[in-house]
Parts: structure tokens; C-alpha cells; sequence
């Protein structure tokens, strides 16, 4: 037995008790002032998203999956995701040092690579964020091919997607039940829990007649029966299948491009998606209505709001 491997034995793994004394004033007098001013924000950043997701702070693989919430759902540059994972990174081996948590945990987090900046390239300004026409969303949402199982799905996904302003992984993890009719015509998702940064309450979004008639197509036509709404498919063609697994942030990330870029449009991402439903909602109603629609704390990013005073019906018609 090596000298690492006797010291792993004496150093148990953190519990979640001593999570908050693990911060970037670990690395005080280690690193330059600004950058520790950074790094404090990025820490800061990823233990919020822990909290929210309900997800141990000291696991590697939440820092995994904050990164791809963050391909997924963040405009961010290829550098500022990497930063940002660099700084978890390091506070944790420093967190090691200082037997807060264990040498092999602070390993696994080495393992969480960061990402590539040619396969995230349309992350650079000015294509950051992009502002999507009336005409071209509706290009884009009639793109899949309907006479597919796959084109019923994406249709349905992207016609959700533009008419509630849902985040991706928000999207993503929605179920059958979420989907309800309320009244003649109008139809909403229920229970739809954001982000760090969103209300603490579950909330509710209004979807079009249109996205939800979408939907049950796809229902009607998926071949089992499952609480998933959106569902992945496997094989190709005339083999593709229906699986009862649910499509990532990821896999919407690139349906979002795959169609966009089938009718000649670049640099578009799901936010792009969310940014149209609130410009099209201040443009027919006014900012407090988008800011309830897309479940902001506040005008600016984050105050909290109340969407029961949101009429049905408010985000049919947008395109």
C-alpha cells in the first residue's frame, strides 16, 4: 500500500454538513485578487445550481451536468464555461487539501471536461443572441417532416418551446400530466420548476392551441404509453423507434439547431427560442406580461411575480 493510498483511507468523503465551508476563500493568498473575485462568483454559481437541482455539491457529476445545463441553456462563451469549470475544480482540490473532502473526489472532479470552443464557435459575439422573426420561427417550426414519427415529436417540441418561453431542461423533463386544457382553446403546462434564479414556487405557462394540438398528434402516434412528454427515438428512417427515455437539454439544444440550420438559419440556440416569446409578448401586451411568462423575479432577470394575474390564451398567435 502506497503512502496516497494509506492517506485515502484516513480522509472520509465530506458529508453534506461541512458543504459550506467549501468556497473560493479557500484559494486566498493562492491566487490574484480579480481572479479570485471571479472564481467567487463561479463557485457561487455552481452552488446554486447543487441547491436547486438537488444535487450534492461535493459529486463531480453535478459539476458534469451544470455543464451541460449551461451548453444547453446559457449563452456563454466556450471561455466562460471553462473558467468556470476550472474554478470548481480547483477550489475542490484545495477543499482536499484541507480534508473537506476526500483525494478521490477531488480527482473525479479533474475528469469533468470542459468544452470545446470549435464545437461551441457560434457562442462568440455578435451571434450570441439572436433575435428570431415572426416568419422565420414559423419556418422553423414547420421544418420537421409530419409523416414522420420523428417530425410529429420535433413539431410538437418546437412548437412548445416557442410558444410557452420554457427553458431547456425545462422542457425537457416535462410529463404528460403537466399538459392540461383550461378552457375552450386555451391549454397551459403546470408544475414547471426553473432554475436557481426563478421563483421557488413551481409555476404554470400558457402554450398555444396550436402546440398543444401538436402534442397530441405525437401522443396519438407514439406507439406506448408513458408520463414523458418528450421522448428520444432510436435507429433511423423507416427503423426509427420510439423510446420511453427522455430527450436531455442536450438533445433539444440540437434538435434547436438541427432545424434552424435546415431552413438557412445560423446561430440558433432554445434562448433564442425563450428571448422570442418575450419580445413578442412586450410587443403585444407589455414587459410585466412577459415577466410573468417566462417566470422572472423581476423586469431586469429575477424578482418574483405572480403568474395567476396572467391571462389564458397569451401566448397564442405569436408567430
Amino acid at each position: 500500500m502506497t503512502d496516497d493510498t494509506a492517506a485515502l483511507t484516513i480522509v472520509p468523503a465530506a458529508p453534506l454538513a461541512v458543504a459550506p465551508q467549501i468556497d473560493a476563500g479557500l484559494l486566498t493568498g493562492r491566487i490574484a485578487p480579480n481572479t479570485l473575485r471571479a472564481y467567487t462568483g463561479d463557485f457561487t454559481a455552481y452552488a446554486s445550481y447543487a441547491q436547486s437541482a438537488g444535487l450534492p455539491l461535493t459529486d463531480s457529476l453535478t459539476l458534469a451536468r451544470w455543464r451541460n445545463q449551461m451548453i444547453a441553456e446559457s449563452t456563454y462563451s466556450p471561455n466562460t464555461i471553462n473558467r468556470r469549470l476550472k474554478a470548481v475544480r480547483k477550489i475542490m482540490t484545495e477543499a482536499a487539501l484541507e480534508r473537506l473532502i476526500s483525494r478521490e473526489q477531488a480527482e473525479a472532479f479533474k475528469d469533468v471536461q470542459g468544452v470545446s470552443e470549435k464545437a461551441l464557435r457560434n457562442r462568440t459575439r455578435p451571434n450570441a443572441r439572436t433575435l428570431i422573426t415572426p416568419d422565420d420561427m414559423r419556418r422553423i417550426c414547420d421544418a420537421p417532416d409530419t409523416a414522420t414519427l420523428k417530425g410529429l415529436r420535433d413539431q410538437a417540441l418546437l412548437l412548445t418551446l416557442a410558444s410557452s418561453g420554457l427553458r431547456c431542461s425545462e422542457l425537457a423533463g416535462l410529463t404528460v400530466g403537466q399538459l392540461i386544457k383550461i378552457s375552450k382553446g386555451k391549454y397551459m403546462l403546470t408544475g414547471i420548476v426553473g432554475k436557481a434564479d426563478s421563483l421557488d414556487m413551481p409555476r404554470s405557462a400558457y402554450i398555444s392551441a396550436e402546440a398543444f394540438q401538436a402534442c397530441q398528434r405525437w401522443l396519438g402516434a407514439r406507439p406506448f404509453l408513458s408520463q414523458t412528454l418528450f421522448t428520444s427515438l432510436q435507429g433511423r428512417g423507416r427503423a426509427e423507434q420510439a423510446t420511453d427515455k427522455a430527450l436531455s437539454s442536450v438533445a433539444v439544444w440540437q434538435l434547436v439547431q438541427e432545424y434552424a440550420q435546415t431552413v438557412g438559419l445560423a446561430h440558433i440556440k432554445p434562448h433564442d427560442f425563450r428571448r422570442f416569446t418575450a419580445t413578442e409578448i412586450i410587443k403585444k401586451h407589455d414587459v410585466r406580461a412577459a415577466q410573468k411568462a417566462l417566470g422572472h423575479k423581476s423586469i431586469s432577470t429575477t424578482s418574483k411575480y405572480d403568474l395567476s394575474g396572467l391571462e389564458p390564451g397569451l401566448t397564442d398567435d405569436l408567430f
